[in-house]
């Protein structure tokens, strides 16, 4: 079942758990885990509340299948932040993890995707996917690239980080 955390209650787990022919894989996609970065995310959920809700499924569903996708390099994270996400990834020890990184950003250098690769890896995903940033009409961030005050990476750079990560996983065992 894919679900955000904040629509997983006590009543839905324990219907799960009463119906063998319910399937108990539960995907919630927390996206992070410093309180920080969910909130500029924009998420209704806090890391305690996350640790909750994966306590509570497997209390009551000691055998249940947790996958998650988390995003990575999100504008802002520094590595006291991904720090703290690995530590959550290692408490919670999901089943299956897939992450999502975003190239592309605004100030963002090939170093900064080096230390986040470097600190993805730690994660041991069992997939990542790459995404470039599209602005959007009618977003802030095309009206904050108007402005001038937001300025995106020239295409050439974006095209390097691109590269750069494709071959950084290809080394480490990703294959595309």
């Amino acid at each position: 079942m894919y679900s955000y955390p904040e629509s997983i209650t006590p009543e839905l787990v324990d219907v799960i758990r009463r119906h063998d022919n319910i399937c108990s894989y539960f995907d919630m996609p927390i996206q992070h885990a410093s309180n920080k970065i969910l909130k500029r995310m924009g998420r209704q959920t806090t890391k305690e509340e996350l640790l909750e809700k994966v306590n509570m499924i497997r209390t009551a569903i000691p055998d249940a299948t947790l996958r998650t996708t988390l995003i990575t390099g999100f504008p802002g994270e520094d590595e006291k932040d991904f720090e703290e996400l690995v530590e959550f990834v290692k408490e919670v020890k999901f089943d299956n993890i897939n992450v999502d990184l975003m190239i592309g950003l605004p100030k963002q250098s090939i170093q900064d995707i080096k230390k986040s690769l470097e600190l993805l890896i730690k994660l041991d995903p069992t997939h990542i996917s790459v995404y470039s940033l599209i602005v959007e009409e009618g977003t802030i961030i095309e009206k904050k690239i108007e402005e001038g005050s937001l300025v995106l990476p020239e295409e050439d750079l974006e095209r390097r980080m691109y590269w750069y990560v494709k071959d950084y996983l290809e080394l480490h065992g990703y294959d595309q």
